[in-house]
């Protein structure tokens, strides 16, 4: 089986394209023009939702990354690479948020830590602390490992990173403040600050995908499915 690189990058682009599009236009035609029911499609398509099509297709990227990351550390593993268990590492990670994604295990620590520690503000959906205390934890142990990546791979990666991190940390930040200060959750500007940050974590994960298959391409070359008995 052959695929373009190119091609891919395309469908991840325009699939994160139209899901952004979509969701505006599903907030649109409820909160401007009073289409509440939307014949049995309001919430399929909201980026602030849950157990719909974009959770679907942001489960979709994590996999996928999954997948280029094992393949990664299977080659290396061949190879007997020191860095071996780092690529693994990540598709264990990786695989951990996919299954977050769908289950919202996060979402499951934000109230409990609210209410014990009695955020407000900026600091409305605390569960971003511990996931930034296991981050920096993970980014001192993966030091060594990203100085030893081809410069085309980290220089991607570290794009991939400040997009999604951007996304999941300054815009949840924002949203936070608004849902928390203002008091609303819902308006058009609510909905505006969901897509600015959902569109920055999918559009990391879709330039990690392609810092990955790069990687792979540059190299690991062709890769050989054999089926034995």
């Amino acid at each position: 089986l052959k695929f373009s690189l190119s091609k891919i990058s395309q469908a991840l682009t325009y699939g994160i394209g139209a899901l952004i599009v979509l969701h505006l236009l599903e907030h649109f035609c409820v909160l401007t023009l009073g289409h509440d029911y939307m014949m049995g499609l309001r919430g399929e398509f909201d980026l602030d939702g849950e157990n719909n099509i974009p959770t679907l297709f942001s489960f979709g990227l994590f996999m996928f990354a999954v997948v280029l990351l094992s393949v990664i550390a299977l080659d290396h593993g061949k190879k007997r690479s020191a860095f071996v268990r780092h690529w693994m590492g990540l598709a264990v990670v990786f695989g951990f948020l996919a299954l977050d994604e769908v289950c919202s295990i996060h979402e499951g620590w934000a109230e409990p830590l609210r209410t014990t520690l009695k955020t407000s503000g900026f600091f409305y959906y605390i569960w971003q602390l511990p996931y930034a205390v296991v981050l920096g934890l993970t980014g001192i142990f993966y030091l060594s490992f990203f100085k030893v990546l081809p410069k085309q791979t980290r220089g991607w990666m570290i794009v991939a990173a400040s997009l999604y991190l951007t996304g999941v940390g300054l815009m949840e930040f924002l949203g936070g403040w608004y849902t928390s200060v203002m008091g609303k959750q819902g308006d058009i500007i609510y909905m505006f600050l969901v897509a600015v940050e959902e569109t920055l974590e999918m559009c990391g994960l879709a330039v990690f995908i392609y810092a990955l298959l790069r990687y792979i391409q540059k190299e690991i070359g062709p890769i050989n499915i054999e089926l034995e008995n």
